[in-house]
């Protein structure tokens, strides 16, 4: 037992009056939340039996807002609502426990974002910010800024947690509050991971680590250590990342934290992943979603569908991933929506406006008005829209799908670290794809223009995506002929099954490279689009066959493959017949396939970087105000 358990132990002995005891278990039962939830919770009990036979109303909010926050921790969100909410209003009217009353607006904030009500949170929030400064209680203001930073970390708005984190470091630097100061830094590196800055995220959480372990707090700890997981994952470093990670669910399970143990898995998954240990990520994938069953996190569900997607596009089951993606996509959109948003934005302009008593009814008229213009606008809308509106969703949502099958940012830089990607859909959804794997220490490169665009070309191109997948990783075909024959062969045979097979003219047009882990020798398999090699500004031209993949008019040949060595400084591209086909110019014409290799000529000398940058100026120019005419990819690689 440490000395705080055994002062508040000698107190409880000591207590006088029954007021005095429900002050001591309660200050027993804050104890026991950092060592014993299960005892805390019962503590607390006790606590609130005695208060409520006493008469004692603060006690009570005591002891309910304890409760509640124990009932948080434990995934019992409703029972938490309920103690928090009458702790509210036990606490109301009585100035002196302003802020205890904030606290408890804060708790039931948080409630409300872990069952995925963001705007209801923030309402709380304000609440509790605007009687804060009302009251120059800086502590106050300091938790509520950190709480608000956190609740708009779920909401994916990186600049809003930012901002309401510095407000809270520079408030807790002023009181010397070192919890408080330790957890704004956690914030703040919160705000840069979701800007993808890791390296800052990792300096902000390796100096809250040091402050939590000077103070001795188990608990920050071990929510530190996973964000540094999460930062060593993002930076590459699995192994470390998987140290950290096991480290904090370690302490977070002995601490009953069930909701940090649904986190701390949900990385340890995804970790896992990377490492393209799936069978150990779905795991701990299943044992997170145990646990979500139970505590019913929204905001974690959607990213756990997500992760398990991951996982089984990565072991080849595209059946189950496309399954889990549909899952993941609908959470997200009750999550995310537009509505959500602008309630959120209106939030915060209530709130501004509040600070000024001058212009309140100012603003409030303003906002009547807005209202109603709004409300007639968004009428208007509806009735010209709602025919479109079902069509749209779904195109949308098959962009998303079609995004999560195209390779990652992380895996690009992983796999082809200097390179760019030229990637303009013509419509929402795209029929060019490109395709990027690691195969038996081989680089495999692939670019693919489907027969048609938008939603048709969408959908050959996942089952193309999902086709060379299963060529590669379940089959182990090497050779890029073998892999083109083997597209071919199954796209036909899908076809075929779906219909007429004579009045299909249905497949892809690839180029497919096979790139050797020394980066001295390149294998080209191609369907009508050829590959280019520029070296010392030289073009050479990898010949495709001459026909597609898929189904075609012609009679089916086999695919050949040509073999080259490659030389250091060599520019490798692969690309579709998109930017040759773009009308416009001064007279309105194709851009045709010559300017195409006379750009890549030219272009060759510059950095990667430049070279995008480069090759969209030319693209953007020669369009000018014409529509895009089909879908364009280009890939370049530097050997």
């Amino acid at each position: 037992m440490n000395n705080r358990l055994k002062e508040l132990n000698e107190k409880l002995e000591q207590a006088q009056t029954a007021e005095e005891r429900v002050d001591a278990l309660n200050g027993l039962a804050a104890e026991y939340r950092f060592s014993d939830i299960h005892k805390a919770k019962e503590t607390a009990l006790q606590s609130l039996e005695l208060a409520r036979q006493e008469d004692y109303a603060l006690g009570e909010a005591a002891s309910r807002r304890l409760i509640g926050a124990i009932c948080e921790v434990q995934g019992d969100y409703l029972a938490a609502l309920e103690h928090l909410q009458r702790a509210a209003e036990l606490y109301t009217g009585h100035e002196i426990y302003s802020a205890e009353s904030i606290i408890t607006n804060n708790q039931i904030a948080k409630v409300y974002a872990n069952l995925g009500d963001y705007v209801r949170g923030l309402e709380f929030l304000f609440q509790s910010l605007r009687t804060a400064q009302e009251k120059k209680q800086l502590k106050a203001e300091a938790n509520t800024l950190n709480s608000m930073s956190v609740l708009y970390q779920r909401m994916n708005n990186a600049q809003k947690a930012e901002e309401c984190a510095r407000q809270c470091l520079q408030i807790s630097e002023q009181t010397g509050e070192k919890r408080i100061l330790g957890v704004a830094r956690v914030n703040l590196g919160n705000a840069y991971g979701l800007m993808k800055n890791w390296e800052r995220a990792l300096d902000q959480w390796e100096i809250s680590l040091t402050i939590f372990e000077a103070m001795g707090d188990a608990d920050l700890q071990s929510s530190t250590l996973g964000n540094l997981g999460i930062a060593c994952q993002n930076l590459g470093q699995y192994e470390k990342a998987e140290s950290y990670l096991l480290q904090c669910m370690d302490i977070k399970e002995k601490s009953g934290n069930r909701y940090d143990v649904l986190r701390a898995l949900q990385n340890l998954a995804s970790v896992n992943c990377e490492m393209k240990r799936f069978g150990k990520a779905l795991e701990y994938c299943d044992r997170a979603m145990e646990i979500d069953a139970e505590i019913k996190v929204k905001s974690m569900t959607y990213l756990l569908w997500r992760e398990k997607a991951l996982i089984y596009k990565g072991m080849g089951d595209f059946e189950k991933a496309l399954d889990c993606f549909e899952k993941y996509h609908t959470l997200e959109k009750e999550l995310f929506t537009e509505e959500a948003g602008i309630k959120t934005q209106n939030l915060q302009a209530r709130f501004e406006m509040e600070k000024s008593e001058k212009e309140k009814e100012i603003y409030r008229l303003r906002n009547i008005d807005l209202a109603a213009a709004n409300e007639q606008i968004t009428r208007q809308k509806e009735e010209i829209e709602q025919a479109n509106k079902d069509i749209t969703d779904s195109i949308r949502y098959a962009k998303r799908i079609q995004g999560a099958l195209l390779p990652t940012s992380e895996t690009m830089k992983r796999l082809l670290p200097d390179a760019f990607v030229f990637y303009r859909p013509r419509d929402i959804v795209s029929g060019d794809f490109y395709w990027v794997a690691e195969a038996g220490g081989k680089l495999f490169v692939a670019v693919a223009d489907c027969t048609g665009h938008g939603v048709p070309g969408a959908l050959l191109s996942v089952i193309g995506n999902n086709l060379f997948e299963q060529a590669v990783h379940k089959k182990k075909l090497s050779d890029p002929a073998e892999v083109l024959n083997d597209v071919s062969r199954e796209m036909q045979e899908l076809f075929r099954r779906g219909g007429d097979e004579s009045s299909l003219n249905d497949g892809m047009d690839v180029a497919l490279c096979r790139i050797s882990e020394d980066k001295k020798e390149i294998l080209f398999a191609g369907a009508n689009n050829a590959a280019y090699i520029v070296r010392a500004n030289e073009l050479i031209e990898m010949q495709p066959d001459k026909q597609p993949v898929g189904l075609h008019g012609g009679d089916s040949q086999s695919f050949s493959t040509r073999c080259m060595n490659l030389q250091p400084g060599d520019n490798i591209y692969l690309g579709t017949d998109g930017f040759a086909d773009q009308f416009g110019g001064p007279k309105g014409k194709k851009f045709r396939s010559r300017q195409v290799q006379e750009m890549l000529v030219s272009n060759s000398e510059f950095s990667m970087n430049e070279q995008l940058a480069r090759t969209a100026k030319i693209f953007d120019t020669w369009k000018g105000d014409l529509g895009q005419t089909d879908d364009v990819c280009i890939i370049g690689i530097r050997v």
